[in-house]
């Protein structure tokens, strides 16, 4: 965990320094930026581990740049929403992209072919204004989208444990009765992923968002003089009691 936490930690740092920089270009030179993105992902990819992204350690920042500037472009893109989105944006366009990517990854494509194809597919669920608009806006969507890092964190420690409890009961057979418990365990295996990655988002995430947040923009003073102010405000408007913005 920590050879992948690690190196992303550092890629957060710099993003605050990346996010205005990338949006701050011109858009009319702006598609450079992820073909620039692709590109490097693919060289990483083919000349550090044969056509796979698995950077670890310090290669993992190098890994994470290109895919966080990546992403902010598509945030760009779903703004400006260019004129050739709206073909590919359409539900059948988005069905084609999906098929697509799950081709590529059944065939063990090359990884910068599968970032470019999940690129698309992102930047078509931004323009889809029908049913991928629906799924992806609805509660079961919006609730994966805010759960999805903590699965990102926890699915590996849980798999371990879970593929270790797989192993004990299924004595290493793979005989019908080892598939049946595998399908089985992995049901629970998510079940128990998604509370406890929902868990970790409202006590962990939603906490140290509210903390920060506080840090960075204080809250108005609500002491005596605020009080005093309300009351003032009450009595010049007649007994009528406004709000903090008059």
């Amino acid at each position: 965990m920590s050879s992948s936490t690690g190196p992303e930690a550092e890629a957060y740092i710099l993003f605050p320094v990346l996010f205005p920089l990338i949006h701050r270009l011109p858009w009319r030179w702006s598609f450079l930026l992820p073909l620039a993105a692709l590109g490097l992902l693919a060289v990483l990819a083919e000349a550090l581990e044969g056509g796979r992204l698995n950077l670890h350690y310090d290669y993992g920042v190098a890994r994470c740049l290109p895919s966080f500037a990546l992403g902010i472009w598509l945030r760009r893109l779903a703004e400006e929403r260019p004129g050739w989105l709206v073909p590919i944006g359409t539900d059948t366009g988005c069905v084609l992209i999906t098929t697509l990517l799950a081709l590529l990854m059944h065939n063990h494509a090359h990884d910068g072919v599968i970032v470019g194809a999940m690129a698309l597919l992102v930047a078509a669920l931004s323009a889809n204004r029908r049913l991928g608009a629906r799924v992806c806006g609805s509660r079961a969507g919006v609730w994966l989208g805010e759960v999805s890092y903590a699965v990102y964190l926890l699915h590996w420690p849980l798999l371990l444990a879970f593929t270790a409890m797989l192993t004990r009961f299924s004595d290493g057979q793979p005989g019908p009765d080892g598939r049946v418990q595998q399908v089985l365990l992995y049901a629970v295996f998510f079940t128990v992923l998604l509370a406890v990655s929902t868990l970790t988002y409202h006590v962990v995430e939603v906490t140290s968002r509210r903390w920060l947040r506080g840090l960075v923009f204080p809250r108005p003073d609500h002491g005596p003089d605020h009080l005093k102010v309300n009351a003032t405000r009450k009595a010049r408007s007649g007994g009528r009691v406004s709000g903090p913005g008059g």
